[in-house]
């Protein structure tokens, strides 16, 4: 090889070489940019999030007999759009009684899953687990803020007690349990009365057990109309051309139940006043009685213990709290009928024995030997029935009404006047 031919060689290889340096430098960049932005964006996903829930896996807190893993992911889909839009589902100031805390959502991973000792496996009932082989409580909670752990306890004498597996169920949201309920996903949640309601319309395939008893004994609440002490208005009929109060339409005491109420007496609510001002709470809307912007207002009592005190629990104690002695009087000339505190709910695919067997831990062995797993309510429960609800049911459209019988707003956002 001639020395031209071997120094065109030599140029060619070190233009190869630097070519292909140049191509790994590039690669390596690529690299490098590429793994930024998946770290940049599993940030803003974590920030996103901000926990380890994801609405399609709910976490879920099992016992320690229970190690077999449980699918997630489509198992639980995020629920429809009526879960979360649906107002009738808040729990207003008279439904306190589910289970504490503000619920909910997802799930922590897989190898995150909370366990804990409770029941061995051979504790358990073969017959009951032939009925039902576990029971899955939904709770509206916080796995990240140890709400599991608080909740632990009711878990463990639920599973001793009923001698099958239990297991719960973290939801975001009272929406969130209440549509898993409805779909199957668990077979057991506290709801509020009229997300029970609500979920009764829409499927007819939940059962009230069980509510909790208040401090004051009562099982329930009313709604009621209040006026002034000195107003003519002895009832909803002769209230014709007066300016109502209402709470927002959300609100159970506050306006579903006591508008239709006055529907099934015949009255239109849109006709029946002179104006309807809606207000964030029942305790401002009776306010505005007290200061004679309103004739009327809706809300809530128990009807219980000393009428010039407020009775013990509702809108009429709130004020007497609020403003103390020589707080004008406002007087009731108008009540539903009981309404019941917030009931524990089954699935109707709960084997009837189950149902029993829960009713009798809860209701029965609590208030003979009460313990504090079992308190959910520190002062018991009492079983209820479908019928208990009807004040509530009636604000609810049948599935065969669609939601043309759904109550309609009357007047604008809080403050405004109709």
């Amino acid at each position: 090889m001639t020395p031209r031919a071997q120094n065109r060689r030599k140029s060619s290889s070190r233009a190869a070489g630097a070519t292909w340096r140049a191509t790994l430098r590039l690669c390596v960049a690529v690299a490098v940019l590429l793994a930024l932005a998946f770290s940049s964006a599993g940030a803003q996903e974590g920030a996103d999030t901000g926990t380890d829930w994801s609405a399609e896996a709910p976490a879920v807190w099992t016992s320690e007999a229970e190690r077999q893993p449980r699918a997630t992911g489509s198992q639980w889909p995020y629920p429809d759009e009526r879960d979360r839009s649906d107002g009738g589902l808040a729990a207003d100031d008279a439904e306190a009684g589910s289970w504490g805390g503000g619920p909910p959502g997802g799930a922590a991973p897989e190898e995150e899953r909370l366990e804990t000792g409770a029941a061995g496996a051979d504790a358990f009932d073969p017959e009951r687990l032939a009925l039902l082989p576990v029971l899955r409580v939904g709770l509206v909670l916080d796995p990240a803020s140890e709400d599991f752990r608080a909740a632990e306890p009711f878990r463990a004498a639920l599973e001793t007690g009923l001698r099958i597996p239990v297991h719960l169920v973290a939801y975001r949201d009272l929406a969130r349990l209440q549509g898993a309920l409805i779909r199957g996903e668990i077979d057991y949640a506290p709801l509020s009365a009229s997300a029970y309601a609500a979920a009764s319309r829409r499927c007819a395939c939940v059962v009230p057990l069980i509510v909790p008893r208040s401090a004051d004994g009562a099982a329930g609440w009313h709604a009621v109309a209040l006026v002034a002490q000195a107003s003519p208005f002895q009832g909803l009929g002769d209230l014709a051309g007066a300016r109502l109060a209402t709470a927002r339409p959300v609100s159970t005491a506050g306006y579903r139940v006591p508008l239709a109420a006055m529907k099934a007496d015949g009255l239109d609510p849109d006709s029946h006043f002179a104006s309807v001002r809606a207000f964030d709470s029942t305790r401002a809307a009776a306010a505005a009685v007290l200061a004679g912007e309103a004739d009327v207002a809706f809300g809530w009592s128990s009807l219980r213990g000393d009428a010039s005190s407020g009775y013990s629990r509702g809108t009429l104690r709130d004020l007497a709290e609020l403003q103390g002695a020589g707080t004008p009087s406002l007087r009731v000339v108008w009540t539903s009928p009981q309404i019941p505190n917030a009931p524990h709910v089954v699935r109707d695919s709960v084997p009837l024995a189950i149902r029993d067997a829960l009713v009798e831990l809860l209701v029965l062995d609590a208030a003979v030997s009460p313990s504090d797993a079992l308190r959910l309510s520190p002062h018991g429960f009492v079983p209820v029935t479908h019928e208990d609800f009807a004040a509530v049911l009636a604000t609810f459209p049948k599935a065969e009404e669609g939601a043309s019988g759904r109550l309609r707003p009357l007047g604008g956002a809080a403050g405004e006047l109709r």
